[in-house]
């Protein structure tokens, strides 16, 4: 603090949220942040702060630090049933048997490269495809997950079916469509 009462407010650009704000409340002084979409920096790392680094300013004022946050993605795709003893009636369908865990509301759930569930979805009513000689012995269920934050790796746990492991790159490269086949 100097002879006006003022600090310099510390630098803390390139850090993390939670590093950061500790340092400047460890100042004296109040935090603000806002976020801004940004693909390529961690998830809650500073990109910028105003007032600058060094600036003096009083104790208990603001600073506002400008926070990195993951765009959103959504997966979509479907999960095909393929069994001779089907549930279900002529417009709708479901898992019988080993597969009775197949049904609509399965739940979905999706994991960062840590393990942390980033997003849960869950599958739509089963239909048969309309299109296949088959059709009887197929049902196939819908799915959406929204808001999906950028990831390095994904693990998508499909209820007690299995999981699937993709990394950004490959789910980019299939426009985030995902089929999974069981039976």
């Amino acid at each position: 603090m100097n002879s006006c009462g003022k600090i310099k407010v510390a630098s803390v650009t390139g850090e993390e949220l939670g590093y950061a704000k500790g340092v400047l409340v460890g100042q004296g002084l109040q935090v603000k942040t806002v976020e801004k979409e940004i693909a390529d920096v961690p998830e809650g790392q500073v990109l910028t702060q105003n007032p600058s680094p060094e600036t003096p300013i009083k104790q208990g004022e603001f600073v506002t630090l400008v926070i990195a946050k993951s765009p959103l993605y959504s997966i979509n795709g479907s999960i095909r049933l393929i069994d001779s003893k089907l549930g279900g009636y002529d417009d709708t369908c479901y898992g019988t048997g080993g597969y009775n865990d197949i049904d609509s509301g399965m739940s979905i759930t999706v994991k960062d490269d840590r393990g942390t569930i980033i997003a849960t979805g869950q599958t739509g009513s089963g239909s048969h495809p309309e299109s296949s000689s088959y059709s009887s012995m197929i049902c196939v269920f819908k799915f959406d997950i929204i808001q999906v934050p950028k990831r390095n790796f994904y693990t998508i746990d499909f209820g007690r079916r299995g999981q699937l492991n993709y990394s950004f790159e490959k789910l980019e490269e299939i426009d985030w469509q995902i089929t999974l086949s069981v039976g």
